[in-house]
């Protein structure tokens, strides 16, 4: 294709339909085929004038059948590649939609155009050390370039989860996701590592808040918010809280505005009584590392021109609990 992609498609299989060629019109009703364990319908495909390359091949159709076929397809297809191979880290299961619709011109090295929408049907999708998003409903329109949800919710961590986000043509994306974490729920997803260590440590429910702000080769802006009072933490104190108890907990980064301060981004962390500021450097494809921070328990710190301080006001602190 035009951007040096590979064209790359993948066949269907038991095509039943009629092609059609008169004078400089071609034409094809494809009434069923089907690709894995996934039925296509309404298949149609029209080069209005074969006479001239600016006439170009279009072809749309409606699908539906299960999520991981379709996404088997868009990792055999040229549509891995434009996504940088990001969905074959993506487990899917249960039954799904689509309607798609391509635009393909005929000349060399063509760029085709992408236009299409995924009903998700009560599905489950899972990343690696991540925890699964079962129950997942709604719809997500697309381009080759651009994306946008619709009335999206699943279930995350035990509760109840809504997002709503768009990828536009320019680059610029956002994200809002706002759900309930329910503890014991939570535990029943027999999840491994830090995260299942951390909620037998937890009981009850807390809902939580996360944005997203971002522009492609600028460093996003995030913040996220949770209000902690129904649950109850069993950690060294002064973290450890009965149900009821009031805790915020509140999560920031946005890159720096000051002049000359390109790659670095400030982080803010407070969690109850704890406080903490860094001002991290960050190179593309690498970890952040920390250029300069504070942490404060109890009481403030200010953020040091250089290196990291803390300043803690503890009666106890119990390093065994």
């Amino acid at each position: 294709m035009r951007n040096g992609t590979p064209n790359v498609w993948p066949t269907f299989d038991g095509i039943d339909g009629v092609f059609e060629l008169k004078q400089n019109v071609l034409h094809f009703d494809v009434d069923r085929a089907h690709y894995r364990n996934v039925a296509l319908t309404d298949v149609s495909g029209r080069i209005d004038d074969l006479g001239t390359k600016a006439s170009s091949l279009v072809i749309q159709g409606n699908g539906h059948g299960l999520l991981a076929d379709m996404l088997d397809y868009v990792n055999a297809s040229s549509l891995s590649i434009m996504a940088k191979h990001e969905t074959e880290k993506v487990q899917a299961e249960g039954p799904a939609s689509l309607a798609l619709k391509l635009t393909v011109p005929r000349t060399p090295k063509p760029h085709v155009a992408v236009e299409g929408a995924v009903g998700f049907q009560s599905n489950r999708l899972s990343v690696a050390n991540v925890p699964p998003v079962p129950q997942l409903n709604g719809k997500v329109q697309f381009t080759e370039h651009t994306a946008r949800t619709e009335r999206l919710s699943a279930q995350f961590l035990g509760g109840n989860v809504h997002a709503k986000g768009s990828l536009k043509q320019d680059g610029t994306y956002a994200l809002d996701v706002g759900g309930h974490i329910a503890v014991d729920a939570a535990r029943n997803l027999n999840l491994r590592g830090p995260a299942a260590e951390v909620l037998t440590r937890m009981s009850g429910s807390a809902p939580y808040a996360l944005n997203v702000r971002g522009a492609k080769g600028r460093l996003p802006e995030v913040t996220a918010n949770s209000d902690l009072s129904g649950l109850a933490l069993d950690f060294p104190a002064p973290f450890n809280k009965p149900v009821g108890q009031p805790m915020p907990l509140h999560f920031a980064v946005s890159p720096s505005t000051a002049p000359g301060k390109n790659g670095l981004e400030r982080a803010d962390l407070t969690f109850g009584p704890a406080a903490a500021s860094y001002v991290l450097r960050y190179q593309p494809k690498t970890v952040p590392t920390v250029a300069r921070g504070s942490i404060g328990v109890n009481r403030p710190a200010d953020l040091p021109s250089e290196g990291v301080i803390a300043a803690i006001d503890l009666e106890t602190f119990d390093t065994d609990a």
